[in-house]
């Protein structure tokens, strides 16, 4: 009884984090057995589906082709309980639009003791645009000091520090 209601009491829990939990088989490559609401919500799934097949779509793949390699990849270097590892996922929502999520996956057992791979993830979509916009905005700023003969300067690539001569 006591196994029952802390099993009810992790589902519970699971169900109303505000980031996305997953698992995943251990098996090469790996398989989605379960995501909760947050995570449906974040990859744009309704919420009354199951995990591993939802609107007709295999949530893996709904991850774009490079980061489900990548993806599969870190999954299979985790050989023991404990082992862990980040990542980060390009996914195709289901109303078409590209969300970035961010996570941490690791071997561990479930409640029935069987090993599997369990993750959380949260929406990593506007610090990756804003990156993203950074890198254009360095480069359009490169592009005008290049293209200025009013004086010469120098990137240091490492420390990102820029000498001026005039």
């Amino acid at each position: 009884e006591k196994n029952k209601q802390q099993k009810e009491f992790l589902n519970q829990l699971y169900e109303n984090i505000p980031c996305g939990i997953v698992h995943n088989t251990i098996a090469t490559p790996s398989e989605f057995t379960y995501m909760n609401r947050a995570g449906k919500k974040i990859f744009g799934f309704d919420d009354n589906n199951d995990a591993t097949t939802i609107n007709g779509y295999k949530v893996i793949d709904r991850i774009t082709e490079k980061s489900k390699a990548e993806f599969h990849k870190l999954l299979s270097q985790l050989k023991k309980i404990g082992d862990c590892c980040n990542y980060e996922l390009e996914i195709l929502r289901t109303d078409g639009n590209t969300r970035w999520v961010l996570g941490t996956a690791y071997r561990t057992l479930d409640f029935d003791g069987v090993e599997i791979i369990q993750g959380y993830f949260t929406d990593n979509t506007e610090k990756k645009q804003f990156e993203d916009l950074l890198v254009q905005r360095e480069s359009r700023l490169i592009a005008t000091f290049e293209n200025s003969a009013l004086f010469s300067w120098e990137l240091n690539q490492i420390s990102h520090e820029c000498k001026l001569d005039f």
